[in-house]
């Protein structure tokens, strides 16, 4: 079990470092793996919100409520809140394959490489 945390905790502290760099490009406009261009038109669209807040800035808050549920799941041995973790872990899934159809069809960015 202490190895599954570990591999939550690993995985949402990587979720928490991308979800910080986007929100850092959001706010500063400095930072973004995409070209000048398609940063201004990625970040300017509607779907780059949600209820007015950025995606990214949301996902920085969920990926700190996981990361905290991981590393008390480490101290304790067991994951607490396991379920609710669960179902937002769920909804992101569908949320993040939302915005993939966004950034591909409707803004037609695409990634760099």
């Amino acid at each position: 079990m202490n190895g599954l945390i570990a591999t939550l905790l690993f995985l949402s502290l990587a979720g928490l470092a991308d979800a910080v760099l986007f929100t850092r490009a959001y706010y500063r406009n400095r930072v973004c793996p995409l070209p000048d261009d398609q940063c201004r038109s990625v970040h300017e669209h509607p779907d780059a919100r949600l209820l007015g807040i950025p995606n990214s800035l949301l996902a920085t808050g969920y990926y700190l409520f996981l990361t905290g549920i991981a590393a008390a799941g480490l101290r304790k041995g067991s994951v607490p809140l396991l379920d609710p973790a669960l179902a937002f872990s769920a909804a992101t899934l569908l949320l993040g394959a939302y915005l993939l159809y966004s950034l591909f069809v409707k803004i037609k960015g695409r990634c760099p490489g």
